[in-house]
């Protein structure tokens, strides 16, 4: 595939995940500050979640992971905080977990192979209805 083609599929996927991933919801004056910041490691991705400066959620994405480890190419989000707040993670190909109407703690996954050698982006967004945040696009590959 032409780098063009490929850089339009992605910025189309990209698209894709931000509509679906939005949650919505007005956010009042007093809200609380929402942060993200990321990492990669060897066969993965973590994007972590911070409300007011403390830890509140982490979605994660871990490509072919071992044995052991569940299906392939697995996407976890974890929400550790009772606060009212949920978490929802996505990627590009149509894969997404929340932590939505389960109680904290809770870690929800879901796994699958993916199409080899493939780049997709992955989102982090958490919610209590009346304000929502995500965290901005990383790329991701299976």
């Amino acid at each position: 595939m032409r780098l063009a083609a490929r850089m339009g599929t992605l910025a189309t996927a990209g698209s894709m995940l931000v509509g679906t991933l939005l949650i919505g919801g007005a956010t009042p004056a007093s809200a609380a500050s929402i942060t993200f910041d990321s990492f990669y490691y060897g066969n993965g991705r973590q994007i972590t979640a911070y409300i007011n400066g403390e830890y509140a959620a982490t979605a994660e994405w871990i490509q072919d992971p071992p044995a052991s480890g569940g299906p392939g190419d697995r996407l976890c989000v974890t929400d550790d905080r009772s606060d009212g707040y949920y978490a929802k993670a996505g990627i590009s190909a149509n894969r997404i977990v929340s932590s939505s109407g389960k109680p904290a703690p809770s870690r929800t996954c879901k796994g699958g192979d993916l199409p080899e050698d493939h780049t997709f982006v992955m989102k982090l967004c958490v919610s209590n209805g009346a304000q929502a945040a995500c965290s901005k696009a990383y790329d991701i590959s299976s």
